[in-house]
């Protein structure tokens, strides 16, 4: 039994609804539309409602994840300079995001990450041995880790403890 001050949390976050309105801008230089400008601080908001905090934050660097992140941290009071932004979540693998979340210090325990579809919704399916069709923008999977280190997770070592979307309502 892990002793529960080493349990590790980790929470799977979709960008919000991004802006596919100028055919010039690239596709990692999207911004969220009006919906994604709503919805990521009301899912911050239920987060905050919820007391789910993270102790270190993870985003892709691709805009849309990037304000996403921004967004959220706000409504959760997390300093938004202390989140660390990857170019290596941006049209990552799982395996590539699994290396990434093997290399997490152990000094935190509950951990948000932000990117993109489809590697976040396998990423979940593969934590969590389920099935979730697609992660819809803005969606939160929290998973609850069996490992009591960052450096042993694989695949089917969680169990989904959260699970929301700005439709869910």
């Amino acid at each position: 039994m892990v002793a529960s001050s080493n349990i590790k949390k980790l929470f799977i976050i979709r960008h919000a609804k991004s802006s596919w309105d100028s055919p010039t801008i690239k596709d990692f230089d999207r911004p969220l539309n009006n919906r994604g400008l709503n919805d990521a601080p009301e899912m911050g908001r239920r987060l905050f409602e919820r007391k789910i905090n993270p102790d270190f934050i993870i985003a892709s660097e691709a805009n849309r994840a990037k304000t996403t992140a921004m967004l959220i941290a706000k409504e959760i009071n997390f300093p938004i300079e202390k989140i660390n932004f990857s170019k290596e979540i941006y049209h990552s693998s799982v395996r590539e995001m699994i290396k990434l979340i093997n290399q997490i210090d152990n000094k935190y325990s509950t951990v948000f990450l932000f990117g993109h579809n489809p590697t976040f919704t396998e990423l979940a399916e593969y934590l969590c041995d389920d099935a979730y069709g697609t992660l819809p923008t803005c969606g939160i999977v929290g998973i609850e880790l069996t490992v009591d280190s960052w450096h042993y997770v694989s695949a089917s070592c969680g169990k989904e403890i959260y699970f929301d979307y700005p439709k869910k309502g």
